[in-house]
């Protein structure tokens, strides 16, 4: 009979690779996306209502910036721990093109949630962990049996 002893930490640790992995990929694509929206039409007048905003100078598209992975504690999950990426724009006026601003009477002209729920509908985290997890697992898979050799 053979015994082959494979850890649940390794198992945990080849999951935590990859959702790390994949976190950034997909940020990062958001992030492209973003600013592909924000470079359409323009420079002149104002887009449509309901349309993302036409590019005017490109310092709200030069503004978006992958802010990394963070660890959060508190959330209701097993460990109370879980890491967060995040992807934002320096620019004070980000929020008000995205979400409108009433006391100047400037309505929306959304093009974060746009790319956000694309990404959501095509279930492009979902695609990019399995992908990170095989490969990590993959990998790990051929450390084990290398170093058993």
């Amino acid at each position: 009979m053979a015994k082959v002893d494979f850890p649940i930490e390794t198992v945990l640790e080849i999951f935590m690779e990859a959702a790390e992995i994949a976190m950034k990929k997909v940020h990062l694509n958001i992030q492209q996306d973003i600013k592909k929206m924000l470079n359409l039409g323009g420079p002149g007048p104002p887009s449509a209502v309901g349309r993302p905003p036409h590019k005017q100078s490109g310092n709200l598209s030069r503004s978006w910036q992958y802010g990394g992975l963070t660890i959060r504690r508190g959330r209701a999950d097993m460990t109370g721990v879980y890491k967060q990426a995040r992807v934002g724009s320096a620019a004070d006026y980000a929020a008000a093109l995205e979400y409108g601003y009433p006391p100047r009477n400037l309505k929306a002209r959304p093009y974060i949630r746009p790319v956000v729920r694309s990404k959501k509908k095509h279930k492009l985290g979902d695609k990019i962990f399995a992908k990170e997890f095989k490969k990590a697992a993959k990998q790990r898979a051929n450390q084990l049996i290398r170093s058993t050799i």
